[in-house]
This record gives structure tokens, sequence and C-alpha cells, in this order.
């Protein structure tokens, strides 16, 4: 154990602070892994707190998991739960993690410092001379002071991971749509997508779509809703797994009930967790700590979620906010984040009713954070009323697509690649498009 520095009171209070700062928002112990040291915490209780979270997976961080931690070491008697607990008061009052984290380092080297300096002042037996105490000092802090993983990665560690994916099988997460798969190519974990609409046209309905291709397949989907309840989006999986109309799976129309019996079993043994009590960005990076393996995250949508930080003086600056910090949850955790998003009324004002990247709702920084745009719109005069039109507008790793047609079946909200057997969406022609201009002029 260290010996306090001048500075105790403080130098305890941001102790606990890093410490509960942790225990709030275990990924917060990838960072702290790279720069700290027992060396760094003066008090053994606090000591033995951060050996015993450095030695627990970040994902698996609770207070539970540190507990048995501590007892595993021998250190049971050292925190109690109710003590743990209290600890996460510190850590939700810190006001910027990385510069506590920062100063908590920075207070470890001079400490250091000072110890080596003092013992070559001492004169004691044993102690070494000035100039060695020196060099073995600089021969310390030179090594603390090398850039952490969190900061840089050498260029020869980079071509390592190229060279590893190209070797390895497809890494890719497809969503079993052709339309999006194999047009603009499966979506990679630290992706971004946004799907883009205006309200009605099908966000929902595609965002459940490519939630129940990967639950059935056993991956893990954790979506957050921010307008329907789980109850309202189970009754919508069933509908579309079933085969089913929603007006069918009420409570008076028992023909369907047999069919929607077998669709809820189904549904019922599908790993996702559904957020729909107001979730946050906090409550959804919670969910990814607390999940076994790297899940599909859907925000539905994004608009609605909470900013990192309120300036009601400038919405623009909330939703990029809001959008950088998904595209960081996805870097962190190594998960697709696939947020839903609105477009402006813009699109409804021009004659080919096609939406644009500019459409994007709110803010530009949307279009900049996302890695993969996808605009949905309806289909033309004269199409289908199932037609569901599909548009990678930008894709950061691949190519774009001009609009494909899906089949979309609003009543049961079921969308698919179309099939030969269905109608084939009409082509505007330059009379269908001169006559829309001429209607909306």
């Amino acid at each position: 154990m260290t010996q306090p520095d001048a500075y105790d009171e403080t130098q305890a209070e941001l102790e606990r602070a890093v410490l509960g700062a942790i225990l709030v928002q275990p990924d917060r112990a990838i960072a702290a892994r790279d720069l700290l040291t027992t060396a760094d915490f003066t008090a053994q209780p606090r000591e033995r707190l951060w050996q015993a979270l450095a030695s627990v997976e970040p994902r698996a961080i609770r207070l539970t998991t540190v507990i048995q931690a501590l007892a595993r070491h021998g250190w049971h008697d050292e925190w109690t739960y109710a003590q743990l607990a209290a600890l996460t008061d510190a850590g939700r009052i810190v006001g910027s993690y990385d510069a506590a984290l920062d100063d908590l380092r920075d207070r470890g080297e001079k400490r250091a410092l000072r110890a080596y300096l003092l013992d070559a002042v001492a004169g004691l037996p044993g102690a070494p001379s000035a100039q060695d105490a020196t060099q073995a000092a600089i021969a310390h802090l030179s090594s603390r002071a090398t850039v952490s993983t969190r900061d840089a990665t050498p260029i020869a560690d980079a071509v390592g991971q190229v060279i590893a994916w190209l070797d390895a099988p497809a890494q890719g997460i497809p969503v079993g749509l052709h339309a999006i798969d194999g047009a603009g190519g499966a979506f990679e974990p630290g992706d971004l997508v946004l799907i883009a609409a205006r309200p009605s046209v099908g966000k929902t309905a595609l965002a459940l779509t490519i939630a129940r291709h990967l639950a059935e397949r056993q991956r893990d989907v954790v979506y957050a809703s921010l307008e329907m309840s789980a109850a309202s989006l189970v009754r919508r999986l069933v509908a579309a797994t079933a085969g089913t109309s929603m007006a069918d799976l009420a409570p008076e129309q028992a023909e369907a009930r047999p069919a929607a019996a077998e669709a809820l079993a189904r549904v019922a043994e599908w790993p996702v967790t559904v957020l729909d009590r107001a979730p946050t960005l906090g409550s959804i990076r919670r969910a990814l700590v607390r999940g076994t393996a790297p899940p599909v995250v859907i925000v539905d949508y994004l608009q609605l979620l909470p900013p990192p930080r309120r300036d009601q003086a400038n919405r623009n600056l909330e939703v990029g906010a809001i959008a950088r910090e998904l595209k960081r949850l996805a870097v962190d955790f190594e998960v697709v984040v696939i947020a839903l998003s609105q477009l402006s009324r813009g699109v409804e004002a021009r004659a080919d009713l096609r939406p644009r990247l500019a459409d994007l709702r709110d803010s530009g920084e949307l279009e900049q954070c996302a890695d993969r745009v996808i605009l949905l719109s309806r289909g033309d005069e004269g199409d289908p009323a199932d037609v569901l039109r599909v548009e990678t507008a930008k894709n950061r790793n691949g190519p774009t697509t001009e609009p494909i047609s899906l089949y979309y079946d609003r009543s049961t909200q079921l969308i698919r690649d179309r099939r030969l057997t269905d109608r084939v969406p009409a082509q505007p022609t330059a009379q269908t498009v001169a006559a829309r201009v001429a209607r909306d002029w």
C-alpha cells in the first residue's frame, strides 16, 4: 500500500469517485485497466476493491460479482453490499470520468516520483544514489507514459487485424433481406445504421423484421422502444410470425387463436430484451454490460432518446450528441446499433417523393456519424399497395443502391423480399412524373 500524499482528503474522494463511476458504468473499467495500478490507490480497502474490479470481465461487473471477486481474494470483510451501493453515489456525481481517471493516474506518478527522490536524499544505508534514484524515476515514469490502448493503435497491430479479418469467416451480420444484405452487404460490428422514413411508412415494421430474423437464429437483440410497450411489439411480432393480421389478434377472433398461440410460444424463446420504460443511452449501455453475448441494438426511434446533455437552445446539437453516443456505444461494445430516424417534411414537397440524405431530421451529424443510411419510401402511383422501397443512400464500407422494392403486408406487419409471384411495381414514366408535378403544383 502506498503512503497518502498531502491531498489526502481530495485524494480519497477522487479514488471513491473513479471506483464508483466504474460500478455505475462498468465499461469504464476498460480504460481504467490501461491507466491505473494498485499503487494509484492510497488506502487498502480501495486498493483491494480496484484489484477485484480489474479481475472481473467489464460486461459482468455488478455489485454481486464484485462481492464474489472480493471473497475469492479473501477480502470478503473489506466491503459490504451496502457500502458498494453507497459508493455508486460518488460515481454518479463525477463530472468528467476521463479527467478524473487522468488526475488519479497523475497523482500516483507524482507520489512514485517523490518516493524515489526521498529515498535518494534520505542518506540511509542501502539507499540508492541520487543519480540511480533519478534514473529509476525516469524509467518508471517513461513506462507509465507510453500511449495507452485507449488512445492509439500501432499501424502494425491494425495490419494484423486486417489480415485476421481477411482470413476469418465472414463476420457480418445479415438481416435476412436481400435488398439490404445483397445490395449493401451485411452489417459489421461497430456499425451505426440509420433506417429513416416519414411517419407510418414502415420503419418499425422493418426493425421488427430484422429483430425477428436475428432472434430466430439465436442472436441476442436489445430493442429500445420509445413509442410502444413490449406487449405492443410482441403483438406485431406474433402477427408477422403467424401470418395473421393485427385485427385477427383481437380477443374475440377465436379462429386466429391456434396460429397465434404457436407464434407466441416461438417468440417466448427468442433472446430479445425490450427496454420500454423510458429508455435512455445509459439504460441501453447497462443492458449491454449485463448481456453475455454481443447483441444487435435497435433504437425506435433516435429523436425520442433523451440527449446526454440538455441544450434547449439548439435541438440540432442535442440530436447530434445522441448520434455520437450511439456510434461510440457501437464501437465500445463492438455491436451493431440500428437506429430508426424521422425524415423531414421536405420529402412530401417533392414531385418524386424520393427521400434524400439531406432530409434526415434535426441534425446534419446523423449523416456524419452513421456508417450506413437506409431510406424507406412508399411505392409510386400505380404500384401495388404492398410495395416498400428501400434505398442504401450511404454506405461507408460498401456500395450504395438505387431504391429496391420489398413486399410489405401492412395487415400482418410482414416484410420480405419480393417474389416472382408478387405483382411487379410499375416503373415511373415521364408521363406519371409530369402528372404528379401538375397535381402537386
